[in-house]
């Protein structure tokens, strides 16, 4: 019974991922890629999606990896995934972040001071 009572918040969070990685997609234009990357002319982005926070495509997948285990999958397995992903993402991140700290300096730093790097504020 359980089980059905996750679909709901499933394909809620399914909705959400997808809008808030496709947006934050839209926001970077030309400078997102799979590889990171900084360009010559890139721009430290924060506003739509990342001026909730600075990470929005990780905030999505985690989304949608938390609605695939309620969907499909069993709780150890949902479990078992929640830290794996946290630990690569926050590699990921980190590298990522260096280098946009790298490229804009203090700007970068008031940005990560002010916006979280995957969670919201809820206060």
């Amino acid at each position: 019974m359980l089980e059905w009572a996750l679909v709901p918040i499933a394909i809620l969070l399914v909705a959400f991922a997808d809008w808030l990685v496709y947006r934050a997609i839209r926001q970077l234009g030309k400078q997102w890629s799979l590889e990171a990357r900084v360009l010559e002319d890139h721009e430290l982005v924060t506003t739509g999606p990342y001026a909730i926070v600075r990470n929005p495509i990780y905030t999505g997948i985690y989304a949608l990896m938390i609605a695939t285990g309620f969907a499909f999958s069993t709780w150890p397995a949902t479990l078992v995934a929640i830290p794996i992903y946290w630990i690569g993402t926050k590699l990921r991140v980190s590298s990522e972040e260096q280098m946009l700290r790298a490229r804009f300096g203090p700007a970068f730093d008031a940005y990560a001071a002010r916006v979280p790097p995957i969670f919201p504020r809820i206060i």
